[in-house]
């Protein structure tokens, strides 16, 4: 992308905002290791912020955007943009550009699955009988026959519901937008989210986070989840109205939340 986008030949300037001196440096050598004819210089030390081609960023305080005005991509550092959008100085005539990348996907599914066969198979209860010296089985059924539902199918969340499935899991999907996935019962738009929650037993929240995405688990949404549903924010925390979850939970409407 950095090629197509300023050509084979340019010389290019890259921004980095990062606050370690010596993850600096590691990026630093790196790309300009990688790539001819590039320079690049740290934020805070930058003599020429307006000069700069390409900054890459992640959560850099608000306003300090504004300086680049000849940016002509802004490369996240991590799956989210919102830290970017969020920023009123940000150069609009910029791309934008997220971070897909293998092990951070991997990292997500191996937290999802974690949790999710928490709660499954009661693992925290099991627990709290433990410290107490009870002994009393807690029977959970097969994961065939425990509906999992994913809000968001974009590269992690698409990720997930694949390796959840492959666990053997029922496993439901919702996005804004229509998506196919092998394997994923899906579902789309507001048209389809009441049918899609009707059944998710253990609901995971993948969404990224708009304004079209803030504060979506609220009381609404949460109240038609089947009693005893279990919920896990894998997302941002401004997608979770904090106090209609925890009347949920303790009305035990939801069991567990993560």
């Amino acid at each position: 992308m950095v090629i197509s986008l300023l050509g084979h030949n340019a010389a290019m300037t890259i921004l980095v905002f990062r606050s370690d001196a010596d993850d600096f440096s590691l990026w630093k050598s790196e790309l300009e290791r990688l790539i001819p004819n590039l320079e690049v210089r740290h934020y805070r030390t930058d003599p020429q912020p307006a000069a700069a081609d390409i900054v890459l960023a992640w959560k850099a305080p608000h306003g300090a955007y504004a300086a680049y005005t000849g940016a002509r991509l802004i490369h996240s550092l991590g799956a989210g943009i919102d830290h970017l959008l969020a920023d009123p100085d940000l150069p609009l005539q910029a791309a934008i550009c997220r971070l897909v990348d293998p092990l951070l996907t991997l990292r997500m599914i191996e937290y999802v699955a974690l949790h999710v066969l928490r709660h499954h198979r009661r693992h925290s209860q099991l627990v709290q009988q433990q410290q107490n010296r009870v002994w009393q089985p807690l029977a959970a059924p097969a994961a065939r026959d425990r509906t999992v539902g994913i809000m968001g199918l974009g590269a992690l969340g698409g990720a997930v519901a694949a390796s959840l499935h492959h666990l053997g899991f029922r496993i439901r999907g919702w996005s804004r937008n229509e998506k196919v996935l092998s394997g994923i019962e899906t579902f789309h738009g507001a048209d389809g989210l009441k049918s899609f929650l009707r059944q998710t037993e253990i609901l995971v929240c993948l969404l990224p986070l708009t304004e079209a995405t803030r504060d979506i688990i609220n009381q609404k949404l949460l109240s038609q989840l089947p009693r005893g549903a279990c919920f896990i924010n894998a997302g941002r925390g401004h997608h979770v109205v904090d106090e209609d979850l925890l009347a949920a939970l303790d009305s035990g409407h939801i069991t567990e939340a993560t």
